[in-house]
């Protein structure tokens, strides 16, 4: 954007050479251009219509002055219920699919250890009574 407007010289990182370096600060120091470009660029930021600290104050004087202001600039959050604010119905869905995943895994868990530890009765001794 700086180079758009005739402030600066862009160097490439593949190209960054002492060489390139000197050539590019002697361009930005010596060519009256980006000089001009500068101070134009300068004026234009100190003359601007509306400074963040000025627009600030004139808020605050606004507000001031204009009592009962919070009537007529309520933002749309202040009409959200509590279940929308606290995004109540998100967490009742991530609790039910947490709880829902950990009954699964207990399940799958059961299901293995049975498996695993299940006493197996030799083919040629069945008991009897």
């Amino acid at each position: 954007m700086a180079a758009y407007r005739g402030t600066t010289v862009i160097v490439k990182p593949e190209q960054l050479t002492t060489g390139a370096m000197k050539r590019a600060l002697e361009k930005i120091l010596y060519d009256p251009r980006y000089m001009e470009n500068a101070k134009l660029i300068s004026r234009m930021m100190k003359n601007k219509p509306e400074m963040g600290r000025d627009k600030f104050v004139e808020w605050i004087e606004f507000a001031a002055a204009n009592k009962g202001l919070h009537k007529f600039l309520n933002l749309p959050g202040n009409d959200i219920g509590v279940m929308e604010y606290y995004c109540i119905d998100c967490v009742l869905l991530l609790l039910f699919a947490l709880f829902a995943v950990s009954i699964l895994m207990w399940k799958i868990a059961s299901m293995f250890l049975r498996i695993v530890c299940r006493e197996e009765i030799p083919s040629g001794k069945l008991k009897s009574n």
